[in-house]
């Protein structure tokens, strides 16, 4: 991460002893009752929301954390210049899925199945009494990863 300091005095990320510079990973802690019931992390930039969020949906569609972390996945761009929305599929996304993106106005480009392009997310849940786990297939050390 050390990349991200700058030498500019104004900046968040000036370099000083000591400091850590800001970065773009969003950890999320998901409780309930009051109790933590899960932990979740990806990388993918602006994407991470989006990932985020299909991999909590399909947890709540209740698909072990497994399958919910390997499943096909897409993103949404806003191309430089602001002209256009995009989206990228992995090839293997439900047809149906891509016909909605493709509807609501996004030029759809087609990804290989687990592409790195959408990310890499790991989860760990708590259910009664029990911890189950995931890694993305799509980070480095995997077959599948592209």
């Amino acid at each position: 991460r050390g990349a991200f300091f700058s030498l500019d005095p104004g900046s968040p990320n000036a370099l000083e002893g000591g400091k850590r510079p800001t970065h773009t990973l969003m950890p999320v802690m998901l409780r309930q009752e009051g109790r933590i019931v899960g932990l979740q992390g990806t990388m993918g930039g602006p994407a991470q929301p989006q990932i985020h969020a299909q991999v909590l949906l399909r947890m709540r569609g209740r698909m072990d954390p497994s399958r919910a972390v390997a499943a096909p996945r897409w993103i949404v761009t806003e191309p430089a210049g602001g002209a256009g929305r995009e989206a990228y599929a992995e090839a293997d996304l439900e047809p149906a899925a891509v016909e909605g993106l493709r509807a609501a106005g996004f030029a759809v480009h087609r990804l290989a199945p687990l592409s790195e392009a959408v990310g890499h997310a790991q989860v760990i849940r708590r259910s009664r009494g029990m911890l189950a786990a995931a890694a993305d297939p799509r980070a480095d050390g995997s077959a599948g990863a592209g």
